[in-house]
């Protein structure tokens, strides 16, 4: 009977004695491993702060040279682009049939979509992409389907142009200052 009372004790010692502590020692041991990670991860990123750094920098450089190319993202904006677009097509001697705006999305940059619809000599219409494509602002030619009638022998013929344009614009750039 004594034996059996020692085994029990034993037991109950190993139960809510030993078992509690073994749980405390594997949790802060689990504990010290998470934050011993987290250590290291810290370690690298100050490590790589330089080179993020000189990232974020050449990242604000791109952005600075391509916003000679995109348009400012203003109040004005789609006056300003329906007026550079209307400007361009009026200049190759095409008449604006309609002039529409699909769609206005914001984002890390503003995008616009415009339909427009024109009609006059294919020749012109031509000429009219081609100062699109060499205008100094970006202007993404998304569709552009073209009926074309009349062609003659010494003539490309007259057209019905269809074109949908996209925009992207941004606004000022804050320039990284590294905090």
């Amino acid at each position: 009977m004594r034996f059996l009372t020692v085994v029990l004790g034993g037991l109950l010692l190993a139960r809510f004695l030993i078992v509690p502590v073994i749980d405390w020692q594997n949790d802060t041991l689990f504990g010290l491993n998470l934050e011993k990670g987290q250590l290291q991860k810290m370690r690298n990123l100050l490590k790589s702060e330089a080179q993020l750094l000189d990232l974020a920098q050449a990242y604000d450089a791109e952005l600075s040279a391509l916003q000679e190319v995109l348009f400012n993202d203003t109040e004005l904006l789609k006056l300003s682009v329906q007026a550079e677009l209307m400007k361009t097509i009026s200049a190759a001697e095409l008449s604006v049939r309609s002039f529409s705006w699909v769609f206005d999305k914001d984002g890390p940059h503003r995008t616009l979509r415009a339909q427009v619809s024109y009609s006059g000599s294919f020749g012109d219409s031509i000429k009219m992409l081609w100062t699109l494509d060499a205008s100094p602002r970006m202007f993404r030619v998304v569709d552009s389907r073209h009926m074309i009638k009349s062609q003659k022998k010494d003539s490309l013929g007259t057209v019905e142009g269809f074109l949908t344009l996209e925009v992207y614009a941004v606004g000022e750039l804050g320039g990284y200052d590294g905090e």
